[in-house]
């Protein structure tokens, strides 16, 4: 799945070897802790590290991937400052039909994959499994995971459905002991089970309703036995996490020219390394208003109110707008918001590193944009944004082989992107043209900027 966010401008893929390795995905210069992510609903971002590891999830059974870009808080609350990726199970359709396939290739790459899917009238399924085993590169590279997935919806009444996902992964990564330092026997596996449930029902010709809850297991195993013919001790670690989330919305129109989205959500992380065991309660109440003018102006405004038990009340608005110009196919648009991040369990808690004092980081941002019809095949889009972030949660020496997570200040990034989409040979081929030219600045250092960030990226 990770190779369809590769290419999107804004969108930085973040790898740290070969297949099967830690791969980030980050939006518009901030962090991969910075950018929520959601499947089908569900918060997947790691409470320890705060991020989401892309690195085994399989693109069998994707409907679709849904990039927001810009800080999304005011609706989605903490790690939203970046952006949002909400990956959607494909919902079973027409006819029953079964695939399977199976590869092979360089590197001793075995690839299985089988996947089904049906719709009925009022029952719909799709199941999808996957299987990889590769050699690596090199020596103790090896990689394996399996994946599982599977969606059902049921039409209960005319109008109330239920919507159930299930996504199940394991994996094995073989593990160096660092640069050129190669370990025969090392190696990580994890586990992650995901399930949501949305009944969703109507009231009326047009008041939506939605019950949602989802539910997120993490469990990571790291194993170093002594090398052959060495003698010592096996060196393990284990972390395991889960994310209960329950969220209710619905969504009403307003007079002729609206529709208003409002929503109370509670999310309870937890987390346990055997060092330490704790627990993040939040509850948030969020409201959006979209409304449309002449048929030209589209106005977004939103805001949400969080409330966490190790924090304080953070209230983040946004708003945007879009104008069109229909005599010459043209659009401008904009966009303001705040967003926060709140640390990680492990930033507060993690022994001889965490610290409980740690505030969230905190963002404003704004953009502009312009998008012009090039006669009735192609479009070009040019976006300017800038975001600045409070409260940089970094990593700090404070002893020779202690470090500390704190606040140390504020980070800037300023960036343009620019993509132009052609539809040729009466829509048998479609080209899309794309550059991003991102400048960031780590304030906490002077001169420094913010590390793995790409100055110059595009692509055909």
């Amino acid at each position: 799945a990770v190779e369809y966010l590769r290419d999107l401008p804004g969108v930085t893929v973040l790898t740290s070897g070969s297949r099967g390795r830690q791969t980030d995905v980050a939006i518009r210069g901030t962090n991969a802790n910075q950018t929520l992510v959601l499947i089908d609903g569900a918060r997947v971002n790691n409470p320890n590290q705060g991020n989401f590891n892309f690195n085994s999830l399989s693109s069998d059974n994707i409907e679709r991937i849904e990039v927001l870009r810009g800080p999304q808080s005011a609706l989605y609350g903490s790690d939203a400052i970046g952006g949002v990726i909400n990956i959607i199970t494909k919902k079973g359709k027409g006819p029953p039909k079964a695939t399977a396939q199976f590869e092979y290739g360089t590197q001793m790459t075995f690839h299985e994959t089988a996947s089904l899917e049906a719709g009925w009238e009022k029952v719909n399924v799709s199941g999808s499994f996957d299987r990889l085993d590769t050699e690596g590169r090199s020596l103790d590279d090896e990689f394996d995971s399996t994946n599982a997935s599977a969606r059902l919806g049921v039409d209960i009444f005319q109008r109330l459905d239920l919507d159930s996902t299930f996504r199940y992964s394991k994996n094995k990564i073989d593990i160096d002991d660092g640069p050129f330092r190669v370990d025969p026997n090392r190696f990580t596996r994890n586990k992650g089970v995901i399930v949501t449930n949305k009944l969703h029902g109507l009231v009326g010709d047009a008041w939506d309703h939605t019950l949602q809850g989802t539910y997120t297991h993490g469990a990571s195993l790291s194993v170093d036995p002594p090398d052959p013919g060495v003698r010592g001790l096996t060196s393990t670690f284990k972390v395991d996490s889960n994310i209960y989330d329950v969220n209710y919305f619905n969504t009403l129109p307003t007079w002729d020219f609206g529709t208003f989205t409002s929503g109370v959500e509670y999310i309870y992380q937890w987390a346990n390394n055997k060092t330490f065991s704790r627990i993040l309660r939040t509850t948030g109440v969020y409201g959006e208003e979209l409304m449309e003018f002449w048929d030209r102006l589209n106005v977004v405004a939103g805001c949400r109110i969080e409330n966490s038990s190790q924090f304080g009340v953070p209230t983040d608005p946004h708003i945007s707008a879009a104008y069109k110009i229909k005599e010459t196919g043209s659009k401008i648009k904009g966009g303001f918001g705040t967003g926060f991040r709140a640390p990680t369990l492990n930033q507060l808690f993690f022994p001889n590193f965490g610290n409980p004092n740690l505030e969230p980081e905190e963002s404003v941002s704004y953009d502009i944009g312009w998008e012009q019809s090039v006669t009735e095949y192609g479009t070009l889009e040019i976006d300017l944004f800038h975001t600045s972030i409070e409260n940089l949660i970094q990593s700090v020496p404070v002893r020779p082989g202690v470090s500390l997570a704190t606040n140390t200040g504020k980070a800037v990034i300023n960036g343009m992107e620019m993509q132009s989409t052609w539809r040729l040979f009466q829509n048998a081929m479609n080209l899309r043209l794309y550059y991003e030219l991102l400048f960031t600045e780590d304030k906490s250092f002077e001169g420094k900027e913010l590390t793995r960030r790409p100055k110059h990226a595009g692509g055909v």
